[in-house]
C-alpha cells in the first residue's frame, strides 16, 4: 500500500509536467508485464494503450452471451513466465484432455497421451492416425524433454519442424495426420516450416502443462496483469501518433516526455513510431477464426477436433464450453472453428464450404449450427526466427513485445520483464 500510495504521488507531480520517469507504449501481454515488474520494484511509469481495454491481442468479445476469444488460443499452465507473475488459480481454469479426434478417411479416431492417461495405452497404440513406430517415437520424444529445457539455443533453430520430424524417423502418413493439423494450428503454418527448436520448446510444454482456458475468456490474463498495477498509470483509449526522441505525441496533440521509453506495440506499430531504427524483415502467419453454436445434443468433449483430410479449410475445431462452461450462456455449444486459408473467398463462398465440411464431419446435425461470428486475423502470429532483434534500441528506448523472442503469450511476457530490468539497471 505504501509503494501504491509513493507511486501515485509521484505520478501526480509528473503529470502536471507531463514527465514521466518511465512511459511504456502499448498495453499489450508484454507492456503490461513490463509494468507489473515495475511496479513491483517500486518505479513509477505510465502505460498508454490505444483500445479502451488493455490486451493487444488477447481479446475476448461478447456475443449473445457466448465468450468470443479473437483467434483460438490456449494457455499453458506449464509457461514459466506466467507462473512467476499470474495468480493462474484466480484464472478458473478448464483444461482441454490430452490428446486429440482425428478426422481422417471419412473418420474421426481418437488418439490420446498414454503418459496423461495410462488406460488409453491400447486403444493409443492400435489407432490407425500412425504406426506403431509412430507411436513408440512419440512417446520416445516426451521422455527426453527435460532435454529441451534449453531448446531455444540448440543448433535445431536451423532446422525445421518438418525436417526434424523426418530424421527422427517419423512417417509421412503420422506426420499428415498429426503433426501438421497440431502444430499446424499452433504455428499457423501447416507447412511445418516453423524452425525446429521452437517445435521441441512447445513439444515441452504440452507435456509438462495443461492446455486451458480461463472462465472469464483469454483476455482475463490481460485484466489481472493490468488489475495489480495503479489505475493512474494506465491511460487507455489513447492513441500514440509519434515518438521523437524521447517525446510522445498523442492523438490530443499532447507531449509528453520521458527519462526511459519502451515501445510494447506490435511490430508494425513499431516500425510506424520508430522508423529511423533499422528493422529486420518480419513476416506474419494468419487465421481466419469462426464460431458457431451447436444443440446441447451435440457430442463433443473436451478433446481437440484435427482435420486431417486433403482438401478441408477447417483445421481444428474446438468446443469450448466443454472446457470452460462460462463460454456459453446456455446449454448451446460453442464452436471454435481455424482456418488456415481461404482468405480469398468471399464471405458466403467461406461459409458455404465451411457448412459443408461440418456436415462431412459431423453428419446431420451440423444443420443445427448456428453461425455467430468471423475473425479474419491477417497478422496473428510473428513468423518465428532465429535472427532476434536487441530489447534496447538505443539508450533510454527499449523495445518489447513477441516477436522478439517467440509467438507465444510466454514469449511475450518474457519479453516484458527483459524490458523492465533493462530499465531498473538504466
Amino acid at each position: 500500500m505504501l509503494k501504491q500510495i509513493i507511486t501515485f504521488a509521484q505520478l501526480t507531480f509528473s503529470n502536471a509536467m507531463s514527465h514521466y520517469p518511465v512511459i511504456i507504449v502499448g498495453g499489450g501481454l508484454s507492456g503490461l508485464t513490463c509494468a507489473n515488474y515495475l511496479s513491483d520494484a517500486g518505479k513509477p511509469f505510465l502505460l498508454i494503450e490505444a483500445n479502451e481495454k488493455p490486451g493487444g491481442r488477447v481479446k475476448t468479445v461478447l456475443k449473445d452471451g457466448f465468450l468470443l476469444d479473437v483467434g483460438f488460443q490456449v494457455f499453458l499452465n506449464s509457461y514459466e513466465e506466467a507462473k512467476a507473475l499470474l495468480d493462474i488459480e484466480s484464472l478458473n481454469m478448464g483444461y482441454f484432455k490430452s490428446g486429440a479426434n482425428i478426422f481422417f478417411e471419412g473418420k474421426w479416431h481418437r488418439f490420446e497421451n498414454p503418459l496423461k492417461n495410462p488406460l488409453a495405452l491400447f486403444s493409443t497404440l492400435f489407432s490407425p492416425v500412425g504406426t506403431w513406430n509412430d507411436k513408440l517415437k512419440a512417446l520416445s520424444l516426451t521422455f527426453n524433454t527435460k532435454a529441451f529445457a534449453t531448446a531455444l539455443q540448440t543448433e535445431d533453430s536451423k532446422t525445421s519442424t518438418v525436417e526434424f520430424l523426418r530424421k527422427k524417423g517419423f512417417s509421412e502418413v503420422f506426420i499428415k495426420r498429426f503433426f501438421q493439423p497440431f502444430f499446424g494450428g499452433v504455428f499457423l503454418d501447416k507447412t511445418l516450416g516453423t524452425p525446429a527448436n521452437f517445435f521441441q520448446y512447445l513439444f515441452q510444454q504440452f507435456y509438462k502443462g495443461e492446455a486451458g482456458l480461463q472462465a472469464a475468456g483469454m483476455q482475463a490474463i490481460a485484466a489481472q496483469l493490468a488489475e495489480n498495477l495503479p489505475p493512474e498509470a494506465l491511460k487507455t483509449g489513447t492513441k500514440v501518433v509519434a515518438i521523437h526522441g524521447k517525446s510522445v505525441i498523442l492523438e490530443s496533440g499532447e507531449n509528453l516526455t520521458t527519462d526511459h521509453l519502451v515501445v510494447a506495440t506490435d511490430y508494425k506499430t513499431a516500425q510506424m513510431l520508430l522508423p529511423a531504427f533499422p528493422w529486420k524483415e518480419q513476416r506474419f502467419n494468419g487465421t481466419i477464426n469462426l464460431y458457431y453454436s451447436a444443440p446441447p445434443s451435440f457430442e463433443s468433449g473436451k478433446m481437440l477436433r484435427l482435420v486431417a483430410e486433403p482438401g478441408f479449410l477447417i483445421n481444428n475445431i474446438a468446443v469450448l464450453d466443454e472446457v470452460s462452461s462460462d463460454y456459453s450462456p446456455n446449454e448451446k455449444h460453442i464452436l471454435s472453428i481455424t482456418l488456415l486459408e481461404g482468405e480469398e473467398l468471399s464471405e458466403n463462398q467461406l461459409l458455404q464450404q465451411v457448412q459443408k465440411e461440418l456436415s462431412l464431419l459431423f453428419g446431420e446435425i451440423a444443420s443445427q449450427f448456428h453461425f455467430l461470428h468471423r475473425f479474419e486475423i491477417p497478422d496473428a502470429l510473428p513468423v518465428y526466427t532465429v535472427e532476434s532483434l536487441q530489447h534496447e534500441v538505443e539508450n533510454g528506448i527499449t523495445l518489447a513485445g513477441d516477436y522478439l523472442q517467440y509467438p507465444s503469450i510466454n514469449g511475450a511476457m518474457l519479453s516484458g520483464r527483459l524490458a523492465a530490468e533493462i530499465v531498473l539497471k538504466g
